[in-house]
């Protein structure tokens, strides 16, 4: 037999299982709130466990900030998603906005989690990654039907919402901030003339 010198995880026991769910609820309704000024005895508490069991399911705060940040990426993935399904272009990078700015942007959590972007600063560089990637592809199409600045990327576009959150989170209107960011990223016209724009780019000639 082959020893890889890997360590292979050992599975979790039913209860140290449970325990471990229990603290992530607690931690994401507390991240939620609070954003990463989380205190670790708050989410303990919250979850209705010691202290003790916290630190051996997370033996620092990072590591639990870790968690909590790539589970925020994985929701903007999936809305990311949803947006590249979206037949309309244009209204597929409206309804992304949307859709963000006017629940998920609630989430102080989420709001931290994106003001950290920066090389170094991020928790989970993968899923910011594979976020952009997903966005690259949105705008791509957006620029490809003339309907955003030709110079605009997925990670200019995910940086605007960082400060689109940031804005929110002192208090400013969803909804009216969604509207300045969607009229600044378009090529020009209404959003009606660029969505004509948009399909009779894609119109063959």
């Amino acid at each position: 037999m082959t020893d890889t010198g890997v360590a292979t995880p050992r599975p979790l026991r039913a209860d140290a299982r449970r325990n471990r769910e229990r603290i992530l609820a607690a931690a994401n309704t507390v991240y939620a709130e609070h954003g990463s000024g989380i205190q670790m005895d708050v989410v303990a508490q919250q979850a209705g466990v010691g202290v003790g069991t916290l630190y051996r399911h997370f033996p620092e705060k990072e590591a639990l900030l870790v968690e909590l940040a790539s589970y925020r990426f994985r929701e903007c993935v999936t809305e990311a998603d949803r947006a590249l399904a979206e037949p309309d272009t244009w209204g597929a990078v409206e309804g992304f906005v949307r859709r963000i700015a006017d629940y998920r942007l609630l989430d102080a959590g989420l709001r931290d989690t994106l003001a950290a972007l920066a090389p170094g600063r991020c928790h989970c560089p993968a899923e910011r990654d594979e976020l952009v990637k997903r966005l690259d592809e949105l705008i791509g199409r957006a620029r490809a039907d003339h309907l955003v600045r030709d110079d605009l990327t997925g990670s200019d576009f995910l940086a605007l919402i960082s400060g689109l959150g940031t804005a929110i989170g002192q208090g400013a209107g969803s909804g009216m901030l969604a509207d300045v960011l969607l009229a600044g990223l378009r090529a020009g016209g209404s959003a009606p003339q660029a969505r004509r724009a948009g399909r009779l780019a894609r119109q063959p000639a």
